[in-house]
């Protein structure tokens, strides 16, 4: 027991690290990067549209500005990938998307 305590310390001590207004300033300026000619109302960036490549480009911009290596996939899947001191150690991969629906919510929760 007392070692899940250490962990979920160590956890806790992690999350405060984040910066979560930097967080929240980065996706409402993502939510900037929209098609206007969807009108105001949410956020509209199509699949391999040139709206949705400026939110790719700058999701690479964060992810190279944070230290990490940036690829894009033949498809225009972007990856970020932060290299350790060991080539064995083992990989956590996230992913989440930057298209959108049109007039979609700031973080598409519908």
């Amino acid at each position: 027991m007392a070692t899940t305590n250490l962990a979920s310390s160590h956890y806790k001590q992690l999350a405060d690290l984040i910066d979560k207004a930097r967080i929240v300033e980065s996706l409402d300026y993502l939510a900037t990067i929209t098609d206007p000619s969807f009108g105001s109302v949410g956020v509209t960036r199509l699949a391999y549209s040139d709206t949705d490549i400026k939110g790719k480009n700058y999701i690479a911009k964060l992810m190279a500005e944070a230290g990490l290596k940036v690829r894009v996939s033949p498809i225009g899947n972007t990856f970020g990938r932060l290299q350790g001191p060991n080539c064995d150690d083992q990989v956590v991969l996230t992913g989440s998307h930057t298209d959108s629906v049109i007039n979609g919510g700031h973080f598409e929760c519908h």
